[in-house]
């Protein structure tokens, strides 16, 4: 498809413009991908292509990275859902989260909140309804636009009549302490990620996987850039170097222009933040993360995955590697709709395993079914300082488009996942949701599939590619508190 270890350069200069705490992850070969059929993934899933679609978008991006070790989507490791399941089901959390003190000012803070009914049971004190009872009135004052003497009057009687400064010093309490237990969201998360819950598409089983922006499965929205063969070599990180070796070790000079886009993963089942939390320790002294992005269960997560689309070389760099029945499997998939996994050559994905550590449930095959060859779509114009614009491009050399054939059995009858009709309100909810959950670094352009027109890539351009990852650092986890009562 490009010249080999091209793809290598171009997602670390892609990831070299980014800031963020984590490293970037590259397969041995390019994925090819049709971008503009990836939006079934947010929008919403109608047919079983379109659901075997989302599930190879959940395999590709759910993988385990290392630091150092090639991205591996399609592997026999399990996948990340399935770690992350299994590690809060080993989680052992403390019995007291709170300090003698800590204690006491909670109790206190539920007695000015609540009593007891006849029967024992809890129910609001006379002081929280007294609370609610005026601050309905304001409410209403306010929703009428009353006169400010009217307004302050009532806001008085809610200081005082209302017990307003207690319940709401009270309510405070509660939201700093009572919330301070990270089980009940763990009991949570894995119970959403049991296998019956999970979507499935055939044989497979997957936790749907989202992404941001929507509008970069419009390739005019993507950025057009020209950089010289010099800096694409000057961007390779040493722990990267040795899958773009043939391109570290061409002396052509020239530059390469390619457009790119970069999606953030949007994950509801994973939160980052309980992996933060001080109430939970593993068995044994087992490590979840130490840190650097090598060791642990789950040293690090796929946040971002760099699309491009090489679209001139201004000198040759060699022939793109031919493809072998000995090419690693996987490498070379054509992701499109309908999003399929194929193998270099005519060899299969790895079977993926089904279950977690020690394969509990077994081991599958993915499903392949004819996939379309990606279209050429047009680029959007970069306008930054220091990027080109547009021109009509002399191509250095065609590249070979992927070819496809049917391999393996068609679907049967998915169970189709829910799925909201309105993809923006879901991502509205899902940036309230994750925007804490999923990490720092996490940011949610506006979607939107407006660009210019402008003229359509060369028909010698390489396809549409995943060059790579940028993959978010674990912090090490866990880190109990050793003041709580274990």
């Amino acid at each position: 498809m490009i010249p080999d270890g091209l793809h290598v350069a171009v997602a670390a200069w892609i990831d070299a413009k980014r800031t963020y705490s984590g490293f970037l992850s590259v397969p041995t070969g390019p994925l090819a991908v049709t971008p503009g059929e990836l939006e079934p993934v947010v929008t919403g899933v109608t047919t079983a292509d379109e659901l075997a679609l989302a599930a190879e978008f959940a395999f590709l991006t759910n993988f385990v990275p290392r630091k150092g070790t090639p991205a591996d989507p399609f592997g026999p490791r399990p996948t990340l859902w399935t770690v992350h399941r299994e590690t809060l089901a080993e989680m052992r959390f403390a019995a007291q989260t709170l300090s003698a003190a800590e204690a006491r000012e909670l109790e206190q803070a539920r007695a000015v909140l609540y009593t007891q009914d006849e029967d024992g049971r809890a129910a609001p004190s006379a002081q929280f309804l007294a609370y609610q009872e005026m601050r309905a009135v304001v409410d209403q004052l306010e929703d009428r636009h009353s006169l400010p003497d009217v307004l302050q009057l009532a806001y008085a009687d809610w200081l005082v009549l209302g017990h307003k400064l207690e319940v709401e010093a009270a309510l405070a309490v509660l939201d700093r302490l009572a919330r301070r237990s990270s089980r009940t969201d763990a009991a949570l998360e894995r119970a959403g990620l049991e296998d019956t819950l999970l979507s499935r598409s055939a044989d497979l089983a997957f936790a749907p996987t989202y992404f941001a922006p929507l509008s970069a499965t419009q390739e005019p929205t993507w950025t057009r850039v020209r950089v010289s063969y010099a800096d694409l070599r000057a961007a390779v990180p040493g722990d990267a170097a040795a899958h773009a070796r043939a391109f570290l070790s061409s002396t052509a000079e020239g530059y390469c222009e390619f457009g790119y886009a970069v999606l953030d993963v949007l994950r509801a089942w994973f939160s980052y933040r309980l992996y933060l939390a001080d109430d939970w320790r593993m068995p044994e002294g087992q490590s979840v993360s130490t840190g650097s992005g090598t060791e642990g269960r789950i040293p690090a997560y796929p946040q971002s995955v760099y699309l491009a689309r090489v679209l001139e070389l201004s000198t040759p760099l060699g022939p793109a590697p031919a493809a072998s029945a000995t090419s690693t499997p996987g490498v070379g998939t054509v992701i499109g709709r309908p999003l399929r996994l194929r193998g270099v050559g005519g060899v299969l994905p790895r079977p993926v395993p089904v279950g977690g550590f020690g394969a509990r449930g077994g081991v599958v095959g993915i499903p392949a079914i004819t996939a379309r060859a990606a279209a050429a779509l047009p680029a959007q114009t970069a306008t930054t300082a220091g990027q080109l614009p547009a021109q009509t491009l002399t191509p250095a050399g065609p590249f070979p488009q992927p070819t496809t054939r049917p391999l393996g059995p068609p679907l049967s009858s998915p169970r189709l996942p829910f799925q909201p009709a309105d993809w923006r309100a879901r991502l509205d909810r899902l940036q309230l949701r994750l925007r804490d959950r999923v990490g720092p670094d996490l940011r949610i352009p506006p979607a939107s599939s407006e660009g210019p027109v402008l003229e359509p890539a060369p028909a010698c351009a390489s396809p549409a590619l995943v060059v790579g990852f940028g993959c978010a650092l674990l912090p090490p986890a866990p880190h109990p508190n050793e003041t709580y009562v274990w």
